[in-house]
């Protein structure tokens, strides 16, 4: 039995520090405020493709677990978040998630340098409001709408696009369901976010991995010598 441990404990550790690098995580949301923002967006895969209306809320946070929620000691943290993609969420399902770097391309750079600009209070007298839509914006581009004449809005699209460079290494993507392209369709449950938790380095995880093996190997050598 203890021999099965130990290689269930490796192939887990084999798993996580190889192959496309991603920390499954389950992810309960809620929200700040409770603030909302009139918005629509478009979504071109549709078989009958059209602007979808709607109030949806602008200030989210974020519990990230790895594995289960039930286990108290699992918890990762809660974290300011803001929203990446249109795809309706259940706060109550808690899905699996792929915990990801964020990619490096200009809408996701510069969706991270707005919320370092949120962190910083960069833009006083700003509202979280103001910030989720920039992002959606950025990333989501023609696909989405809002009412132009918001000035803080626009102001913060516009200087955003200067900072497609920015150095997001701080700053996770919250992908699901195992979304690796990142495509933001509807029908694709649920929500992802970008938050403000930086994935660990793959060399830390081999150094876990390897603390991992060597207390599964002093446990299963301790199991031999009890029988002897």
């Amino acid at each position: 039995m203890k021999k099965l441990l130990f290689l269930a404990v490796l192939f887990s550790v084999l798993t996580l520090t190889t192959g496309a690098f991603a920390i499954p995580v389950t992810l309960t949301e809620g929200t700040g405020s409770g603030v909302y923002a009139y918005v629509g967006f478009y979504n071109p895969a549709e078989p009958s493709p059209h602007w979808h209306y709607n109030n949806y809320y602008t200030d989210y946070t974020a519990k990230i677990w790895y594995g289960d929620v039930a286990e108290p000691s699992a918890l990762i943290g809660q974290f300011k978040a803001f929203c990446i993609d249109p795809a309706e969420s259940n706060a109550q399902k808690s899905p699996t998630y792929d915990l990801v770097g964020v990619p490096n391309q200009a809408k996701y750079n510069e969706a991270a340098w707005l919320f370092q600009q949120y962190k910083s209070n960069t833009y006083s007298g700003y509202s979280v409001t103001d910030y989720q839509m920039a992002i959606w914006k950025t990333v989501l581009g023609a696909n989405f709408w809002y009412s132009s004449p918001n000035s803080h809005v626009n102001t913060l699209v516009a200087d955003a696009a200067g900072h497609g460079g920015f150095n997001a290494s701080n700053f996770s993507i919250v992908s699901s369901p195992r979304n690796t392209d990142l495509s933001h369709t509807y029908g694709v449950p649920n929500q992802d976010f970008l938050i403000d938790y930086n994935v660990p380095e793959p060399s830390i995880l081999v150094l876990i991995g390897m603390g991992m093996i060597a207390l599964a190997g002093q446990r299963l050598t301790r199991g031999q010598r009890a029988w002897l």
